[in-house]
């Protein structure tokens, strides 16, 4: 996994139309970023959603080895996952 923060992430309404991202680390949160409401939910859930997506590639590459019959049936699944994880790594820069 990439060297990213891990969290737990804690988003703060801060101001109108504003929030904060931040590490909640031995109970001090140290703030990673000020972004709007809607991005500070993302931005917080990004650890998770890369962990998910890392497990959800690994299932299905699993079924399809095992069902033969199906191969190719999630080409476009799998390269989409594939690609988002690795531009969450930085991989594809």
């Amino acid at each position: 996994m990439s060297g990213h923060t891990k969290g737990p992430w804690v988003v703060s309404a801060k101001g109108i139309g504003g929030a904060t991202v931040s590490e909640d680390v031995n109970r001090k949160n140290h703030i990673a970023c000020l972004v709007n409401k809607e991005d500070a939910h993302l931005i917080a859930a990004a650890p998770e959603l890369l962990e998910a997506l890392e497990l959800a590639l690994d299932a299905i590459k699993w079924w399809e080895n095992e069902h033969s019959c199906c191969a190719g049936a999630t080409d476009d699944s799998i390269e989409k996952i594939s690609s988002a994880i690795a531009k969450a790594k930085g991989e594809n820069q």
